[in-house]
């Protein structure tokens, strides 16, 4: 396991820049700024688009993270379901944060189901790449 040392320093660091990243365009104040995020864009508003590309990388990162410490033993199915599990839980508590540290945010659903399909459509490509395209997982003992 020392051999991986870096990929984990690494996979770690990730992790935490993309987790930093996605709660400053949670709670950060951009209405003072040019960006447009009320108009539509496929008959959907465009903030609902942020937020499905704000969780989209997050099954991703999670995957990087988990490749090399494997805790789940080689279940493929157990780690995509939990990645998605956690990423609903952050979801929410990036809404409850927008709905009790800020002023100038607003908690809403719809946010929260763009959120969630992001969520859902991240954890799919991320266990088709990780599981199906890549199947030798140097710690994995299946």
């Amino acid at each position: 396991m020392r051999k991986y040392g870096r990929y984990i320093f690494i996979s770690t660091a990730l992790m935490l820049v993309y987790l930093a990243v996605l709660f400053f365009c949670c709670l950060y104040d951009f209405s003072g700024t040019d960006i447009k995020i009320s108009e539509f864009f496929l008959g959907i508003r465009s903030d609902k688009w942020i937020h499905f590309a704000m969780f989209l990388p997050y099954p991703f990162v999670c995957r990087l993270l988990l490749h090399i410490t494997n805790p789940f033993n080689g279940k493929k199915y157990i780690t995509s379901a939990i990645i998605l599990f956690s990423g609903i839980l952050l979801a929410a508590m990036t809404e409850l944060f927008q709905l009790w540290f800020t002023n100038y945010r607003s908690m809403d659903y719809t946010d929260g189901i763009a959120d969630c399909v992001g969520l859902m459509a991240g954890t799919l490509i991320a266990h088709y790449i990780f599981v199906h395209l890549h199947k030798k997982n140097p710690a994995a003992t299946e």
